[in-house]
């Protein structure tokens, strides 16, 4: 994943290859854009973190990629649906930050967090439910219904 390689093209990474860009987040529009800023120092991203994290009942705070990967890895593992929930969830979180940030760089569109919420939880469940054996689709759904932002 480029994302914890550190290999993303953000702003300070273009400048280092010798682009004179202004460094600034496109997301938060405040702060220098880099890899630790957008996962999860960034309060857009930050925020956007908080609802998928309500959203899987998980009540722990992270504030950068590595350390979210590594808890979400180190989950027990009994039902692997559910550890598939979460691990899915994160990496459409990393990838609709990336898409929202090139969305607003190279488009100038932007999405409110609600609706990447949305985005996210849809994705999952679509890939979770098409991957589900049909034994379990009654508790898959279930939980899927019980957890919302």
């Amino acid at each position: 994943m480029l994302a914890v390689q550190q290999k993303l093209a953000t702003v300070d990474q273009l400048n280092g290859r010798g682009f004179h860009l202004v460094n600034r987040c496109y997301l938060c529009k405040s702060d220098a854009e880099s890899v630790d800023h957008l996962f999860f120092k960034c309060h857009f991203t930050a925020e956007l973190l908080s609802h998928i994290m309500k959203w899987l009942n998980i009540s722990a705070s992270f504030t950068d990629l590595p350390s979210l990967i590594l808890y979400i890895a180190a989950m027990n593992q009994r039902k692997a649906w559910r550890y598939k929930l979460k691990s899915c969830s994160i990496g459409a979180l990393v990838y609709s930050i990336w898409q929202e940030r090139n969305a607003r760089a190279f488009e100038g569109k932007e999405l409110p967090i609600t609706v990447l919420t949305r985005r996210i939880q849809f994705t999952v469940s679509a890939v979770l439910l098409n991957s589900a054996p049909e034994a379990i689709y009654d508790e898959v759904l279930l939980a899927l219904d019980s957890t919302h932002c």
